[in-house]
């Protein structure tokens, strides 16, 4: 029974593959035709979104809440840090802060390769418990993949501009060959007897070389990272925040020129002195009384009108320097951006319960060029979940409402999904659901919701009963209102329309991509109206239609006096409203913003000020005059200093010796030997794939390092800047605690000291 169990889960386990698959190709092809008509404009004249400025506060607003998260993290490993230095281990929770940021420049083609890898990379919600299905990520996938559609023409754009700079290039190096030719034909010219050479042309310098010009056009990549954990009577957790941006300038033929040129020089034309050589008398021989002309070929110059010497510039470089660079001529390339920001906790309870969340969005800014629009999508991604103990009841959901866009003063989206699950494993019961092609606007014009088609699966033990539905969709505006009945598995409830929707069609069919799932499922919907009553009964409607489509009836008769009596005031407070949440949102953006960097400021000094009292408050009072031997032993300093029980002194009686943090030398028994051999360890517990290590001395004194970077760490790439800091509390053997800082900059290295 158990190996027929086992087979079937195996044959149900690859038919849910199998259509997996299957749905990811129909979603694909179907959405490439949806996505074509996002948008609706607003009002003329009105203010419209600022998408492009919403962003970039966005950007700037998460990038202050990554320095507020290790602020607050700084201040609450500072604040800890006194009770951890007179309470036993464990009674304190052990908290670490740790955030870092780098900057490196790109090249287009890197920044096209890297901004590319951003857009493929779905959030990954593996740390929620039941947010995942074989589903839930095709939607997002597929979003993040359209919303690269605007860089489609980025691209052909920047080839064309490669090759424009490839031909400049060509045209520059050929200026100094027509030079020597030109030259040289001069010099052959004097020599024949024509033309003098006064100035020789000069050579061109200064030339960019192939790297050069790639560089003219660059950007960049700026990632920042803050990780919280915290540890505490078996329960465990972590918190991090995120923001990867890959960003690539606009650039134009002017921009271009200049660059090409800053380093040229004028060289020197070619001028030659007009003449010829000419056959004259330049004497004569007589003998005897005879005497014989003596002609030779002599050069004459020619003079103007005053007799002045007639001069003639037959060559000038610079000439084809100016048409070696105007092959960079109409060039006008907008940039772009591609955004990448997660928030996220992960949490494990004492007794083996998890939860996890995350809040994610993925995000392309072109600027429109010509007077066009910015072109700004989203793709945003929740999720949320949580497992009790011994996988008693799970359940979680993740939510993302698609390519969400914007146009005028409106919002779309379309892609949408959404996906829900529970479990009791222990019962073998469960469900689980998820539904796609979720759309939604939000316009002047008013709002529409499309809930899109759902697949649930519902387990009774090895038994899955799947459900196909539908819970149709509303819309309501100036010009009407509406909605559109639900279905379950190919049959529906009648809906209604009064006026028009404010944007796009309901469809009664269910996709493709969905009826594959279920095999011979109808791909439309039988609506249930009482017409079909009618004709099922075989009896014909005595009031002509007014029963057997009563909707229909009514729909003619108020759609008239919608339009007439409420329309024209609806569409006067539809658009107020539109133009007050516009402005607000615009307004509120860069508010926001200022708000986070203020919090930035005063979150910092928070933490200083904390850690700064803290250290006064874990220092003892009353301390012996050190020794010779811990004189020789420096104390540790970094706020990276952590408990280990392995530092814990032998004799707890020896009051002239005081233990701070972990990264300190045990107490040799020798004073000779400490002396010989006690160390300094730079290293950091915090971030920094390069920092040191520390390992715990021997019982002579000393302090045994592991590998460790004391000069700054490995030097930082040209072109690329880093920063890593991190934080952490807990008590030291002896009830002391240390609480410092470590910055670094260029590098990944954090500071500490063992002592």
């Amino acid at each position: 029974m158990l190996a027929d169990n086992r087979k079937q889960r195996r044959a149900r386990e690859r038919s849910e593959a199998r259509k997996s698959r299957r749905v990811q190709k129909a979603v694909v092809a179907l959405s490439a035709g949806i996505a074509v008509g996002v948008g609706a404009a607003g009002a003329a004249g009105a203010e419209t979104i600022g998408s492009q400025a919403i962003a970039e506060n966005s950007y700037t607003t998460v990038e202050n809440l990554i320095v507020i998260a290790d602020n607050l993290g700084r201040t609450q490993v500072a604040m800890l840090a006194p009770a951890a230095s007179v309470l036993p281990d464990g009674w304190v929770p052990v908290v670490t802060s740790e955030y870092s940021t780098s900057t490196e420049q790109l090249n287009f083609l890197e920044a096209l390769t890297q901004g590319g890898q951003l857009l493929l990379a779905v959030p990954d919600t593996s740390h929620v418990p039941g947010a995942s299905t074989a589903l839930s990520g095709i939607s997002p996938q597929v979003a993040q993949a359209l919303s690269a559609l605007p860089l489609a023409d980025t691209l052909g754009s920047g080839a064309t501009v490669y090759s424009k700079m490839g031909t400049a290039l060509v045209g520059l190096n050929l200026v100094n060959l027509d030079t020597g030719i030109q030259n040289g034909l001069a010099d052959a010219a004097e020599l024949l007897g024509g033309n003098k050479v006064d100035q020789d042309a000069g050579q061109l310098t200064g030339i960019p070389s192939i790297d050069d010009a790639l560089g003219f056009w660059t950007g960049s990549r700026t990632t920042s990272n803050w990780t919280g954990t915290v540890n505490w009577l078996g329960a465990s957790g972590t918190t991090w925040i995120s923001q990867d941006q890959v960003r690539m300038d606009g650039i134009t033929s002017e921009q271009l020129t200049a660059l090409f040129g800053q380093n040229l020089n004028q060289p020197d034309a070619l001028v030659v002195s007009n003449g010829s050589k000419e056959l004259v008398k330049v004497g004569e021989t007589c003998r005897w009384g005879i005497c014989i002309p003596k002609y030779d070929y002599v050069w004459i110059g020619e003079t103007d009108g005053d007799g002045n010497q007639v001069h003639t510039t037959i060559y000038d470089p610079n000439a084809g320097v100016a048409d070696a660079l105007s092959a960079l001529d109409g060039i006008d390339v907008g940039g772009f951006t591609i955004t990448q920001r997660e928030a996220g906790g992960s949490y494990t309870g004492a007794l083996g319960g998890q939860a996890g969340w995350l809040a994610a969005a993925t995000q392309v800014v072109v600027p429109g060029g010509s007077g066009a629009d910015d072109y700004v999508a989203t793709v945003p991604v929740y999720a949320a979940g949580i497992s009790l103990p011994d996988g008693l009841f799970t359940t979680g959901m993740q939510l993302s409402p698609g390519l969400v866009t914007t146009s005028g003063q409106s919002v779309d989206s379309v892609l949408g999904s959404s996906t829900s699950t529970w479990s009791l494993p222990a019962l073998g019961v469960g469900a689980q659901q998820t539904s796609l092609l979720e759309s939604s606007h939000l316009g002047p014009d008013g709002f529409s919701y499309n809930s899109g088609w759902t697949i649930a699966a519902i387990t009774l033990g090895d038994v899955t009963v799947p459900v196909v539905y539908s819970l149709g969709s509303v819309n309501v505006g100036p010009n009407g209102f509406g909605v559109s009945g639900p279905s379950i598995m190919g049959v529906g409830l009648p809906g209604f329309q009064v006026g028009s929707a404010p944007s796009g069609s309901v469809s009664s069919t269910i996709p493709d991509a969905i009826s594959q799932l279920l095999g011979d499922v109808p791909t439309s919907v039988i609506t249930l109206t009482p017409e079909m009553l009618f004709q099922l009964a075989q009896i014909e409607d005595p009031t002509g239609g007014v029963l057997s489509d009563p909707i229909g009836t009514l729909e003619s008769v108020l759609s008239p006096l919608f339009t007439k009596y409420v329309t024209p005031t609806a569409t006067e407070v539809s658009q107020a409203i539109a133009d007050a949440a516009t402005e607000a949102v615009n307004q509120g953006s860069s508010a926001i913003a200022a708000a986070s960097a203020k919090a930035a400021d005063v979150t910092s000094e928070l933490a200083d000020a904390t850690e700064s009292a803290s250290q006064l408050a874990v220092t003892p009072q009353d301390v012996v005059e050190p020794s010779a031997v811990e004189t020789a032993v420096p104390s540790s300093v970094g706020r990276h200093a952590l408990p280990d029980e392995r530092y814990a002194p032998t004799d707890t009686t020896d009051a002239s010796t005081t233990y701070v943090g972990r990264h300190r030398a045990d107490d040799g028994e020798s004073s000779d030997a400490a002396n010989d051999d006690a160390t300094t360890d730079v290293g950091s517990e915090g971030t920094g794939s390069d920092a040191g290590t520390v390992t715990a001395g021997s019982d002579t004194g000393n302090s045994d390092s592991g590998s460790a970077d004391t000069a700054g760490a490995d030097a930082a790439d040209a072109g690329s800047s880093s920063s890593d800091t991190g934080s952490s509390s807990a008590a030291g053997p002896d009830g002391s605690a240390d609480v410092g800082t470590s910055d670094s900059s260029g590098s990944d290295s954090g500071d500490g000291a063992a002592a």
